[in-house]
């Protein structure tokens, strides 16, 4: 696992998340929140190809699927270009 973000994801630790940020696609702050990084860590580490989930834009919301960054995680965090998500 990358180690900027070994110190900090722990999917399992919802007890801070409202139900919104239980939905199928989160936006970039409830993205944050699930990875325990800053938002401007985020765009850092997107901007260097380090964040593997594709991201979807909805006029000039990014969303991410919550699967996805789960199954990102659970795969060690590959980089962008290493990584291949199997969704369901």
């Amino acid at each position: 696992m990358i180690d900027w973000l070994r110190k900090g994801a722990a999917m399992s630790n919802d007890k801070h998340l409202t139900p919104e940020d239980q939905s199928l696609l989160v936006d970039v702050n409830v993205a944050c929140k699930l990875l325990q990084i800053s938002r401007a860590h985020y765009f850092e580490q997107r901007s260097a190809g380090r964040i593997g989930p594709k991201e979807i834009k909805l006029g000039r919301k990014i969303l991410l699927r919550r699967a996805e960054v789960e199954q990102w995680v659970a795969a060690g965090c590959p980089p962008r270009r290493a990584w291949h998500w199997k969704g369901k």
